[in-house]
Order: C-alpha cells, then structure tokens, then sequence
C-alpha cells in the first residue's frame, strides 16, 4: 500500500507540479499582472483606489497581484470586472488564460473536440456536431 502511494504522489506531482511554483507559472502570474496593472491604469485607477472600490481594507494585495506573487480567487472575478470597467467574460478569459493555460487551451483551442450531448431520448449522441 506504501508503495502504491507513493506511486500515486509522484503521478500527481507529474500532472500538477511540485508546490513550489515553476518557472512557467512564475512567468504567467508576472504576465497576468502586467496586464492586470494595464487594465487598471486605463481604468483610471490607482491601486489604493481599486483596492477601495474591491472592498479590501489595504491595496498592498493590489501590489502583490501586480507583481505575480499573489493571484485573484475566482470568486472575485466578477468584482474585479466591473472595477476595471470591462466585461466579465473578457476578464475571466483572460485570468484562465494567465492562471490555467490547459484550462484555456481546452475551452478556447480550434482543435477541442467536441462533447456528446443527450438526444431527446436521454441516450449520448457521439457524432460530431
């Protein structure tokens, strides 16, 4: 059982990364940040202030977001959105983009295949659509 576990660890170390971030992910948070602090900037808004209209009592997380050392919950996506002035679905595109990359390639990828989708029936229909 000990060895399977250990197994088991290593398989998800493979497909998730060590805890430790990789260089890969420390480029995309800094990328992510970039863009996000643009965004801002075009919005008119100094940190202190985004940090004011996102109801967060200091703007240093701002800063850390900014900096690709912190990232935004998904559960703020749609306040963020707003506060940038921007629709909410460009934003969450653009923060699986930054924050997911496999996530993304499988939504927005032309190659993605298609799901099966119920017919009136109940039963799958594989064919393509």
């Amino acid at each position: 059982m000990g060895s399977n576990r250990g197994r088991n660890e290593r398989a998800v170390r493979r497909m998730y990364g060590r805890k430790k971030q990789t260089q890969e992910i420390r480029t995309l948070r800094k990328s992510a940040g970039k863009w996000l602090k643009e965004e801002r900037e075009r919005a008119g808004l100094s940190q202190r202030e985004l940090a004011k209209q996102l109801g967060l009592p200091y703007y240093t997380f701002i800063s850390q977001v900014e900096n690709g050392t912190a990232r935004i919950p998904p559960e703020h996506y749609e306040i963020w959105a707003a506060a940038l002035k921007m629709p909410v679905a460009q934003f969450v595109r653009a923060m699986i983009m930054y924050y997911d990359p496999v996530i993304f390639d499988l939504l927005f990828s032309a190659n993605t295949p298609r799901l099966p989708h119920s017919t009136a029936s109940g039963s799958v229909d594989t064919r393509p659509s």
